[in-house]
């Protein structure tokens, strides 16, 4: 009763179909409302002339009627009387007070009916208002209402609830009072039938089995998840993967260099200098990794059945493959045995080779593509004997479009030409990333892929074998680069990783030597982080 809740049963409450009811009208209303507005808004903008209560009001057809006549006599005298004639002027005189009677009733017939619908627009909209705040008071106590049921519900069910608990409580009540009545009754009946043991082991768990189904479980899941993993691995990892996933044969493969604690196994000069990858070749020939790309110039050497290639460009499939350590450590090592090598940064997005050779990037490859400088000032010479380089220059807008144009065969011609080089090595960028190096491919001797062992999807490699043979280009291989060839015998033993040389210093993957230890050939660098060999540049 506090509340207002009455129970109607199936029946509609009677703040609903207030409500209901309350809302039909309010739509009538801005039906109606709508309907005047238009009807005041095409009054109001329409011309007085035209509206249809003064074409038909007789007041006005009269004073028409009025001025056709004065207008006919006035045209009937103009053929025979001047203008200031007496009868023309007061003619005139006539006929403007004649248009000024019908204006002004224009005006009056117009201000009624537009005055009226006005009024008729303003009383809707008042209706209109005032049917939406009763609708929304409604709405409101309608809301208030339902709340009120739904508290009226709950509360409700909980009394239901207790009546039942109360009801059980009873129930149980009486049969225990029945049950202790038989009881008493009953208690001469019973007797002992067999004594109970106390048990001597825990009945569960059984341990030893739990154990035994453990070990076999953990087992195969292990092995099954091995399986798994190797499955969803599709990084090529061998150079058998490079022949059966991909279909290129390898030319070479570089180890990668391992870390030992907070350091990196690297090589040492001939004056125990620890050396990086960048020119690993120069810097510690007889190192084990100067070794592996010594068998690669080999290998490049004897791909090709009539004369070697003069002119190779050297890309990977991604960044960070080691593509530009490998252009310069494939040039080192032919200026190594005697050739005249020229390597050009044909990257002209993200050069490198300026920095690592200590050149400046002023005048180079760009220079001489947009007609700056003549190609012979941008050849100097690097620290390497039997090496030179062009820089890349300065990084230009269009790399594509310098790629293509007839400067840049020009050069590469004059480079076979002149004989002055017996090798040109060409860094350019990833295939798959832009397309300077498709470009490139198809003015070279040969192409040379970077692949980076256990990373790189074989998909990869596929994609950019596939854009340089679009290209025509000639693929001399690939390089498995940054390899690990800690748990591969067949590698190890190959390319001498795992039991060094007999003379000098060379990358010994399984030492623990400290920073400054000179045994075996090997020795430890400082902190840094791990770096495949070649690098990933």
């Amino acid at each position: 009763a506090r509340h207002s809740i009455v129970d109607l049963g199936n029946k509609k409450n009677l703040a609903l179909s207030t409500l209901e009811e309350l809302t039909r009208a309010a739509t009538q209303a801005r039906i109606d409302r709508a309907r005047r507005q238009a009807a005041y808004e095409s009054l109001r903008d329409a011309e007085p002339a035209n509206l249809e209560v003064v074409l038909n009001s007789p007041t006005i057809k009269d004073l028409k009627g009025r001025l056709t006549d004065l207008q006919r006599q006035y045209a009937e005298k103009q053929e025979l009387f001047k203008p200031d004639y007496p009868d023309m002027v007061a003619l005139r005189s006539q006929i403007e007070i004649v248009r000024e009677q019908l204006d002004t009733e224009t005006a009056s017939i117009r201000e009624q009916v537009v005055g009226g619908a006005e009024t008729a627009y303003r009383t809707v909209l008042n209706e209109e208002e005032r049917l939406a705040g009763l609708e929304r008071s409604q709405r409101i106590r309608l809301q208030e209402l339902e709340r009120n049921f739904a508290e009226y519900g709950n509360l409700k069910s909980r009394l239901d609830a207790k009546k039942e608990m109360r009801a059980g409580l009873i129930k149980r009540r009486d049969e225990t009072g029945v049950l202790n009545r038989m009881d008493d009754t009953l208690a001469g009946n019973v007797w002992l039938v067999e004594a109970a043991q106390v048990p001597v082991a825990p009945f569960r768990p059984n341990k030893k089995l739990n154990i035994v189904l453990a070990l076999f479980i953990g087992l195969g899941l292990g092995v099954g998840l091995a399986f798994f993993f190797e499955y969803l691995d599709n990084s090529v990892k061998s150079a058998e993967d490079l022949e059966r996933l991909v279909g290129v044969s390898a030319l070479g493969v570089i180890q990668a260099l391992r870390r030992r604690g907070h350091g990196k196994v690297v090589a040492l000069d001939s004056g125990g200098r620890a050396v990086g990858v960048e020119m690993i070749a120069h810097e510690a020939p007889k190192s084990g990794h100067a070794e592996a790309y010594r068998d690669l110039r080999t290998t490049l050497l004897l791909s090709s059945p009539d004369q070697p290639p003069r002119v190779l460009m050297v890309t990977s499939g991604q960044p960070r493959e080691g593509k530009t350590v490998t252009s310069l450590n494939v040039a080192i090592s032919l200026a190594q045995i005697g050739k005249k090598v020229l390597i050009i940064d044909a990257d002209l997005r993200k050069p490198r080779i300026h920095k690592v050779l200590g050149l400046e990037r002023k005048i180079g490859l760009s220079s001489w593509l947009t007609g700056t400088v003549p190609w012979t000032e941008i050849i100097v010479p690097t620290p390497v004997p039997g090496l030179s380089a062009i820089a890349s220059g300065p990084i230009p807008p269009n790399p594509a479009e310098l790629l293509t144009s007839n400067n840049f065969r020009t050069l590469l011609d004059e480079m076979r030409a002149r004989n002055t080089f017996d090798h040109v090595v060409l860094d350019t960028p990833p295939v798959l990333a832009v397309a300077d190096p498709v470009i490139v491919s198809a003015l070279v001797d040969g192409v040379l892929l970077v692949v980076e062992g256990g990373q790189t999807p074989h998909q990869s490699v596929t994609a950019a074998l596939d854009k340089l043979n679009a290209a025509n280009a000639r693929v001399l291989g690939a390089v498995l680069n940054n390899l690990d060839l800690g748990t591969n015998d067949y590698y190890s033993y190959r390319y001498g990783y795992r039991y060094g040389y007999k003379y000098g210093y060379y990358t010994h993957p399984e030492s623990e030597l400290q920073p400054g230890d000179d045994r075996s050939g090997a020795a430890v660098a400082g902190t840094g982080t791990k770096t495949g060999a070649g690098g990933r540049v």
